[in-house]
């Protein structure tokens, strides 16, 4: 069933495909654009969509209330990553301080570029990570010098597996912080290990403080692994952060070939991920045009078609999930037990 916010949908995707491709976009009938808008909000890409429109250009066929509000929350959100970027650069000034290199991930590496009013998005936290263990502590004790507090919601023994460190927060600074102890979960180290990512990283010099990104190969993989196994909620449920798929295309228009390069394409193309990467790649290629190198696999396609049309999951993965819950509910009462046990 094609109905009109799948429709919608998949012109808001082609809306936000690479810049150059225009003729990705055909002239869109007025009637889609509440939805188009609508759409946006939920997927997290309402600056994005603006950002686009502007760049195509596009924005002679918004209606001109709807233009207006897409600018304002531009406008808004600009301003947020001006002040993330202070931030950014507070926290790495005061690491420098006691000779600790901060590695700066995901939207935050996005913020420290030259190009960042290129890439404005929403953002709910800053990630960085120490690659050297035993120089993690003493970043976390630079932090709370800096008056950061574990955020009250989260109880710092619950982080002793994970790979960041419980959630920072500042009262009178924007964003909270995560102290990545890796890059992602131990269980995905083989797509992007430590040690590799460590070896790669590109170092710079920024507002007069050393600091790094990870390379643009595993930039890339951290972003894939953001939209696939690490998403939350799980894929089978269709629903989407078109933000987080953003920021993959735009590191992948950086290869200059808009596709996943080869060195990535061999790390995923093992089991356990190769299903999983397979149903992802299969709909970035049906609503973005990026090859899929994998096997076609339309589940996720289908995932998606069911979310966007009726808001729910489909049928198959809240089945899943009832089947699951008994198994979670005990895991999680055990959990509690040991956190008060000590």
């Amino acid at each position: 069933m094609n109905s009109i916010k799948n429709q919608a949908f998949s012109r808001l995707c082609r809306i936000l495909t690479a810049q150059e491709q225009t003729d990705a976009c055909p002239p869109i009938d007025s009637s889609l654009w509440p939805e188009i808008f609508s759409m946006a909000d939920r997927t997290y890409v309402l600056p994005g969509l603006h950002q686009a429109l502007m760049a195509k250009p596009l924005d002679d066929q918004v209606p001109e209330p709807m233009l207006e509000t897409l600018d304002a929350i531009y406008q808004l959100t600009l301003a947020r990553c001006e002040e993330s970027r202070a931030q950014i650069e507070e926290l790495t000034q005061a690491l420098a301080a006691v000779n600790i290199m901060p590695v700066w991930l995901k939207g935050a590496a996005l913020l420290t570029e030259d190009t960042w009013q290129q890439n404005v998005r929403l953002m709910g936290d800053l990630d960085v990570w120490i690659p050297e263990p035993s120089e993690q502590q003493s970043a976390l004790d630079v932090f709370v010098e800096l008056g950061y507090l574990y955020n009250p919601k989260h109880s710092e023994v619950s982080y002793t597996k994970h790979h960041h460190y419980a959630p920072l927060i500042h009262p009178r600074r924007l964003m909270p912080v995560e102290l990545h102890k890796h890059v992602v979960r131990q269980t995905l180290s083989n797509l992007l290990p430590d040690a590799g990512a460590k070896d790669r990283l590109d170092i710079v010099d920024w507002q007069g403080n050393t600091m790094a990104r990870l390379s643009l190969h595993d930039r890339i993989m951290q972003s894939l692994i953001q939209c696939t196994i690490m998403s939350p909620p799980q894929m089978g449920s269709g629903k989407t952060s078109l933000m987080k798929v953003l920021d993959l295309l735009r590191l992948l228009q950086r290869t200059g070939r808009n596709e996943l390069p080869a060195s990535v394409v061999d790390d995923i193309s093992s089991l356990p991920w190769r299903q999983t990467m397979s149903q992802f790649l299969t709909w970035l290629e049906k609503d973005f045009g990026i090859a899929n190198p994998l096997d076609y696999d339309d589940r996720y396609c289908a995932a998606i078609d069911c979310w966007v049309r009726s808001g729910k999951p489909p049928l198959s993965f809240t089945l899943q999930q009832v089947m699951h819950l008994p198994a979670r509910l005990g895991n999680k009462i055990i959990k509690q037990f040991k956190l008060s046990a000590g």
